[in-house]
């Protein structure tokens, strides 16, 4: 029974590692989770799919895995957790909204867990190239989607509902796009909250893929095509092309540092910067003029978007310096700035800070934001010296949080950072075979 217990707990491990893009789930819609009689989907108490996964996944590790939770054996690694627990609780304690605070810290324990089971999974059962191809494969499909959602410039629903596609088009209040030729066109989401959130997703697995790829090229030259091969080359080009059509910035950006590091691993600073020219050359060639475009748009059409993160960004650091203990609490940004609000007139969106060190810092208070720091920091080190694959995706995740939030507030985001996390703590290695 034991055997079959854990078959399907890894089952459900590949369940969710191709699941981790979709939104399915389900809003509960307390009084706490409305601000001026509007719901607010960040204060709203929220079941996905992916939730149920890792509960099962919980549920067979306790009863049937009981080495899966060894790391509470190791008193250093236990206290460390339980400071950090004790800080959030009692920073929720003294939130303006504790309801809202003591169920963020029940999604940091879950995803808390995440990480720590990813760590062990991949070293016993769970093979880096078997999660690499299941990563491609719920990547693939999202480009696919995003691809489909541009060209038609709206959702294309029916039975994608189920995988969290939401109903949208060019002209439905509030949703991203971007200028292109003067005219205004629909970003796509995917499944995911935000064309940023695909953006940062795609950027991420493509460096998974792209190492694969280095990897069979540098070590089997002359191994002819074949179907994994095929695959991942597809799944790079096809992924490629949906990150381009996100009209994410930063996405863009850390996908073009990632790509010149791997191939100066590969290949040597010579080659890799040949290999770099070529395919800016033929990247302006193609789009050059959308580009050159975009990122001139924060001076012009994104202007608004950006003063409104700037101030969003200010409002973090006053609730910090007034806060410096235990901060406003957990997930209760949005909650403690309408009393900033009504002082400065500021913020007309309710949207937490975007940046991931300002919300955690102005949230949870100096201490635990120190452990924060300091746990990120240390899993960088471990792979700084050798500067390859892990070193190269967490850079990309600490320079995504500078600039976004959904790494800290939004499920598919939380799932990707403790994913790459735990992975970056385990003993395993990109595959050579």
């Amino acid at each position: 029974m034991q055997k079959a217990f854990l078959k399907a707990r890894l089952l459900l491990t590949c369940l969710l590692i191709v699941l981790l893009p979709t939104q399915l789930g389900k809003h509960f819609w307390p009084d706490f989770s409305y601000i001026n009689n509007l719901r607010v989907d960040y204060l709203s108490p929220t079941i996905y799919v992916t939730d149920i996964i890792i509960f099962f996944i919980f549920v067979i590790s306790a009863f049937f895995d009981p080495p899966a939770f060894s790391f509470l054996a190791k008193t250093k690694q236990k206290t460390r957790l339980c400071v950090v627990l004790i800080l959030l609780f009692l920073s929720a304690l003294w939130a303006a909204s504790p309801f809202v605070s003591l169920i963020k810290v029940a999604k940091i324990t879950e995803f808390l867990f995440v990480g720590l089971y990813f760590r062990r999974i991949v070293e016993k059962e769970l093979k880096i190239d078997c999660l690499i191809s299941l990563l491609a494969i719920g990547a693939f499909f999202e480009s696919i989607l995003a691809i489909w959602q541009f060209v038609i410039q709206g959702s294309v629903g029916g039975p994608l509902w189920y995988f969290g596609e939401r109903e949208m088009n060019a002209s439905t209040p509030f949703a991203a796009r971007a200028v292109i030729g003067g005219e205004l066109f629909l970003r796509p989401y995917g499944t995911l909250p935000h064309p940023n959130v695909l953006g940062g997703y795609l950027a991420v697995v493509l460096v998974f893929v792209l190492a694969r790829i280095l990897w069979r090229k540098t070590e089997k030259r002359n191994t002819p095509m074949n179907k994994a091969v095929f695959f991942d080359t597809t799944m790079f080009i096809v992924g490629t092309t949906a990150l381009f059509l996100t009209y994410s910035r930063i996405s863009w950006v850390a996908f073009f540092f990632a790509v010149i590091v791997l191939l100066i691993n590969r290949f040597g600073v010579k080659e890799a910067f040949f290999l770099t020219a070529i395919f800016l050359l033929l990247i302006f060639f193609l789009a050059g003029g959308q580009i050159s475009s975009r990122f001139l748009a924060l001076e012009d059409v994104d202007k608004e978007s950006y003063r409104e993160r700037q101030e969003l960004g200010i409002l973090g650091l006053e609730m910090f310096f007034k806060n410096p203990i235990f901060g406003v609490g957990p997930n209760n940004f949005l909650p403690a700035s309408l009393s900033y609000q009504k002082k400065t007139g500021t913020v007309k969106k309710y949207q937490p800070a975007h940046n991931i060190y300002l919300l955690i810092a102005s949230e949870t208070g100096f201490f635990a934001f120190f452990l924060f720091i300091e746990f990120i920091a240390k899993t960088l080190l471990r792979h700084l010296r050798s500067f390859g694959l892990w070193a190269v995706i967490l850079l990309q995740l600490i320079f995504f949080g500078f600039f976004d939030h959904y790494l800290y507030t939004l499920q598919q985001g939380q799932l990707l950072f403790a994913l790459v996390l735990g992975l970056s703590w385990s003993k395993t290695k990109m595959p050579k075979t």
